[in-house]
C-alpha cells in the first residue's frame, strides 16, 4: 500500500505510465488529504512509520512538482457532485500529523521518534533553502 501511494505521489501510474499534470495535481491533494486522516494515518504508521514519513517528505522537497502543487492548491476541475474539496497545504499536513503524533502517541514511542526526525529533516531542508 505504501509503495502504491509513493508511486502515485511521484506521478507514476501502475503498472506503467504517468499522470497528466492537471490530473496529477488533483491526485496529490486527494492522496495527501486521505493519508493524513487520523484512522488512515494510524494504520500506515503501524505498518511502517519510517516509510510513511519518507513518503510525506515527497511533498516537502523543494524544488519539486509536488511542493508546487501544494502551494498552488487544487486545479480548476469540473465538479459534477458540487462538493468542495479542500486544497491541502504544507501547514495542514504538519498540523494533522502533529496532532496525531503528539496528542495520541506515548512519549518515547518509536513512531513519535520517527515523527520528530521527520519534522527535524524538513525544518533543516527549509533552513538550507533560506541560507
Amino acid at each position: 500500500m505504501l509503495w502504491a501511494i509513493r508511486l502515485t505521489l511521484l506521478g507514476k501510474r501502475f503498472p506503467k505510465g504517468h499522470y497528466e499534470k492537471r490530473v496529477w495535481q488533483e491526485i496529490v491533494h486527494e492522496v495527501l488529504d486521505t493519508i493524513t486522516q487520523e484512522d488512515f494515518m494510524k494504520t500506515l504508521l503501524e505498518i511502517d512509520a519510517s516509510a510513511f514519513f519518507q513518503i510525506i517528505t515527497i511533498a516537502f522537497n523543494n524544488p519539486s512538482v509536488q511542493y508546487d502543487f501544494l502551494l498552488k492548491g487544487r486545479g480548476s476541475q469540473v465538479n459534477l457532485m458540487q462538493d468542495t474539496k479542500r486544497s491541502m497545504s504544507h501547514a495542514e499536513i504538519i498540523k494533522r500529523i502533529s496532532d496525531y503524533c503528539l496528542l495520541t502517541l506515548e512519549e518515547g514511542s518509536e513512531v513519535r521518534l520517527q515523527y520528530l526526525f521527520f519534522i527535524a529533516s524538513i525544518a533543516e531542508e527549509d533552513q538550507e533553502l533560506r541560507d
